[in-house]
C-alpha cells in the first residue's frame, strides 16, 4: 500500500480513469507487439510520486493491462529504461532507433 493510495479514491481520479479507459480501451504495451488486449489500467506514463500535478495530468496516462502494469511497466519504473520492443523489433523507447 502506497501512501498516495488515497489519490486514488477522488472522484476526479475515477472520472479521468473511466475517460483514459473508454478513450483507449486497449493495453498500449499489448499493441505495440501487435496483440489485442483490453486495458483495465489508466496508468500514469511518468510516476507522480504524489505531485498532484502529475498525477491529475490526462496526458500523462495510459492504458496497461494489469499483465503489463505488473510486469513489464514496474520494472520500468524501478531500472529507468524502457523494456522491450514493439511489433518490428524497434525498442518501444524511442531515444534508441
Amino acid at each position: 500500500m502506497s501512501k498516495h493510495d488515497h489519490l486514488y479514491k477522488t472522484k476526479t481520479w475515477r472520472a479521468m480513469r473511466r475517460e483514459q479507459l473508454y478513450k483507449s480501451p486497449l493495453c498500449v504495451y499489448c499493441l505495440d507487439l501487435g496483440v489485442t488486449e483490453p486495458a483495465n489500467i489508466a496508468d500514469h506514463i511518468i510516476a507522480h510520486r504524489g505531485s498532484l500535478e502529475r498525477f491529475y495530468d490526462a496526458s500523462n496516462l495510459q492504458s496497461l493491462c494489469k499483465h503489463c502494469h505488473d510486469s513489464v511497466k514496474s520494472r520500468e519504473e524501478h531500472s529507468g529504461e524502457s523494456i522491450g520492443c514493439d511489433v518490428n523489433g524497434l525498442p518501444r523507447n524511442k531515444k534508441y532507433w
